[in-house]
């Protein structure tokens, strides 16, 4: 079977048969290549490996921060957000050191 000797309208079936499968096939190594980048940076960024002291030390910071809210009271009356403020403004510094 000669593709030349085939009919015009065999010749453009044939011809859209195989612009499908190139279409289908360069879609799918588009998606897939595309999926494969997304997980590499995924990796890149979520899942990369910290120093030991780095990690000992973003725990102790979470674990401090915790703490603070854990021992936090609130209170409602005028005197209570009186007291509270003073208390932020004589420890400023520990404060700033705890969350940032």
């Amino acid at each position: 079977m000669n593709f030349f000797n085939l009919s015009i309208r065999s010749k453009l079936r044939a011809t859209l048969a195989l612009q499908s499968v190139l279409l289908i096939a360069v879609g799918a190594i588009g998606f897939f290549g595309t999926r494969t980048a997304n997980q590499n940076f995924q990796m890149m960024f979520e899942g990369r490996m910290l120093p030991a002291s780095w990690m000992h030390e973003i725990t102790a910071r979470q674990r401090k921060s915790l703490e603070a809210v854990e021992l936090g009271i609130i209170r409602q009356d005028a005197s209570g957000v009186s007291e509270a403020a003073a208390a932020v403004a004589a420890n400023r510094e520990r404060i700033n050191e705890v969350w940032v």
